[in-house]
């Protein structure tokens, strides 16, 4: 894999004011106006997406996800094992073993091993009131070429 964006769902493809609420959840949906940002994303850049998320412990949850970015053509090819480490060290593990060039993490949240070496530099931060805006599309480009 050359690019690679590491996603997160919360505060990213959703934010302060969507109340899509998944019916077999009771959770939090997507909003259409953060993921039309990231199909835009897509058509802009040769990358795939690796789900380094929450979401991705509940099975539900991920279904979901999975069946609302398939209306828009755009797949998550893999998740990232967070499983008792923090999101920084499993994005980390997912590079080497994978040999991945170039990586984006779209987040809302600065998790601290984000901080450790030169991670930081490869972190977009959304903020959680917004989601991901169409602003930031430049910016992820960017991190991309890294």
């Amino acid at each position: 894999m050359d690019k690679v964006i590491f996603l997160d769902i919360d505060g990213v493809l959703n934010n302060a004011s969507t109340n899509n609420i998944v019916e077999t959840t009771g959770f939090i949906g997507v909003d259409k106006r953060n993921v039309e940002v990231l199909v835009k994303l897509m058509k802009e850049v040769d990358a795939e997406i690796v789900l380094s998320s929450t979401w991705q412990s509940d099975q539900q949850m991920y279904n979901y996800l999975i069946n609302n970015l398939e209306q828009y053509d755009v797949h998550i090819i893999d998740q990232t094992n967070e499983k008792g480490i923090l999101r920084g060290t499993a994005i980390r593990q997912y590079v080497k073993k994978h040999n991945i060039n170039h990586y984006a993490v779209i987040d809302d949240w600065i998790f601290p091993d984000f901080l450790v070496g030169n991670f930081l530099k490869h972190v977009i931060k959304c903020d959680e009131v917004t989601g991901l805006k169409e602003e930031q599309i430049p910016e992820i480009m960017r991190v991309l070429s890294l």
